[in-house]
């Protein structure tokens, strides 16, 4: 009972989280660590699924739902750290340029190979880690036009 507990008050931390009016009294940084905790809550309540849960007790039912958790384990795996990781290795993305251009805004103009191929277009969202000093990290960066 103490997994599904753990499991469901987390998941309720980061819903709560969510809401507009909490959301804007978070930095950025702050609500993303907060939400990579909704990982651990479903970790729990898988163990309690497992472990206490009568859906587990059938064949088939073990079957369709390790692979339904399985699925859900390799997207994060493929479209959350792979991919990413490796656009980022295959570009050779490097910051070489952050100009203040107002309260709060910067531009960040990058270089790379092959940027053709990233296809990024003027006004498109791309979230970044900036490696400098006075940066917050996790800071949003708005395409606007790559540096060739």
């Amino acid at each position: 009972m103490l997994c599904a507990t753990v499991g469901a008050t987390t998941i309720v931390i980061v819903v709560v989280s969510s809401v507009r009016w909490a959301r804007r009294r978070m930095r950025y940084g702050s609500w993303h660590v907060l939400h990579l905790y909704a990982y651990a809550g479903m970790a729990f309540a898988l163990l309690h699924q497992v472990l206490r849960g009568p859906d587990f007790h059938a064949l088939a039912a073990q079957v369709y739902w390790w692979t339904v958790y399985g699925s859900a384990v390799a997207a994060i795996i493929i479209f959350r750290v792979l991919t990413p990781l490796s656009r980022s290795v295959y570009h050779r993305l490097r910051v070489v340029a952050v100009t203040p251009e107002g309260s709060g805004v910067m531009s960040v103009t990058m270089t790379g190979r092959h940027l053709q191929r990233l296809n990024a277009k003027a006004g498109q969202f791309h979230l970044a880690v900036p490696r400098r000093p006075g940066l917050d990290a996790g800071a949003s960066v708005l395409v606007v036009r790559p540096a060739c």
